[in-house]
């Protein structure tokens, strides 16, 4: 038996020591189950072991010789 919106809203205000009106909680237990829908959808098992993001290195499509260098003594303060 799985436990009801309420319980499950109920249980995470009160682990999160949440004090909340009567009329928000009616809102968070209303809105629950399509909350709840919305973070099981990013779940993808298939995906498990893909990467996360796509990576860019530039020096893949641009020569390293082409990126300009910085100088140490280039950068100077300003005496006051």
């Amino acid at each position: 038996m799985s436990a009801s919106a309420e319980e499950i809203v109920t249980s995470l205000l009160s682990m999160a020591k949440l004090t909340v009106s009567d009329d928000e909680k009616a809102t968070f237990v209303r809105d629950f189950p399509l909350i709840r829908e919305g973070a099981d959808s990013l779940y993808l098992p298939d995906l498990e072991f893909e990467e996360p993001a796509v990576r860019f290195n530039p020096l893949d499509y641009y020569p390293a010789a082409a990126w300009p260098t910085v100088s140490t003594q280039s950068i100077r303060s300003e005496e006051v």
